[in-house]
């Protein structure tokens, strides 16, 4: 599966490189859940997929851009973000209003501060301080 996606992933580079877009493009991974019980290891967090602990739920992401900060390269953070925070952040670093004009409003929460921020300005707490688990 990872050869397959790194295949994949490379080919959508390859065609933004083509289409002079990859200087202008965001590209985002992330996961949905954690690894299926015996078949990965999770390790250090608890259980597995279709688990509310850590370890069917705490995944790692990332987010590349030639539009962020160089100082950002190789970062990392332990703020808490949820996969309904992708649209809106996507939305706001795109530079669209982050909720829509029907009136609705948008679940996920505008992460995009704390990922274009420099280094030395990025907020030790994220604008989320809680995700739901489970209902």
């Amino acid at each position: 599966m990872g050869t397959g996606m790194d295949r994949a992933i490379g080919r959508v580079v390859e065609t933004l490189q083509r289409a002079n877009m990859w200087e202008n493009s965001i590209i985002v991974f992330a996961n949905d859940n954690g690894g299926k019980s015996g078949l990965s290891n999770n390790w250090p967090f608890q259980r597995a997929k279709s688990s509310i602990l850590e370890g069917g739920i705490r995944v790692p992401s990332f987010i590349h851009s030639n539009l962020l900060p160089k100082s950002r390269l190789g970062e990392r953070t332990d703020n808490l973000m949820d996969m309904t925070d992708w649209l809106p952040t996507m939305l706001s670093m795109a530079g669209c209003d982050s909720q829509p004009p029907t009136g609705k409003v948008l679940d996920g929460v505008d992460q995009s501060e704390m990922i274009t921020s420099e280094v030395e300005n990025v907020p030790e707490v994220g604008p989320r301080d809680e995700i739901l688990h489970h209902l």
